[in-house]
């Protein structure tokens, strides 16, 4: 049982969101991650503010994950000052294993699958 509990804790820990942004254009106050909006195309007249990218092992099943991906890509993006996001790629992200004690000694390697995106982070006048 506690073999169970450590190994939880284990990916728990492993499966945090993280993400980060570089600033290409004209960084501006930021903007809470709610009021980010994700394009497929960007709308006409928008301006690019940098390059956002996240990946996550948080949640079950790989919609859980990349949920967890987008809050973090609209995070980003939010902290440089961008209201939208253009996607230019997502998908799925296999890691080094993740080791955990079996509990008779011996360890056990449990892979480590993400969701991985990253885009164009922009701002949009309306």
């Amino acid at each position: 049982m506690r073999t169970i509990a450590i190994a939880a804790l284990v990916l728990v820990l492993a499966g945090c969101a993280s993400g980060s942004a570089i600033v290409t254009g004209e960084k501006r106050a930021p903007i809470p991650a709610d009021q980010v909006k994700i394009y497929a195309t960007p709308p006409q007249g928008a301006e690019i503010v940098g390059v956002v990218q996240a990946s996550s092992g948080s949640g079950i099943g790989e919609q859980a994950r990349m949920d967890y991906v987008v809050a973090e890509l609209k995070a980003q993006a939010g902290k440089i000052g961008a209201n939208g996001i253009v996607l230019t790629g997502a998908g799925a992200q296999t890691g080094a294993a993740v080791v955990v004690p079996t509990g008779a000694g011996g360890f056990m390697g449990l892979p480590s699958n993400k969701q991985a995106a990253q885009g164009q982070a922009i701002f949009v006048r309306e």
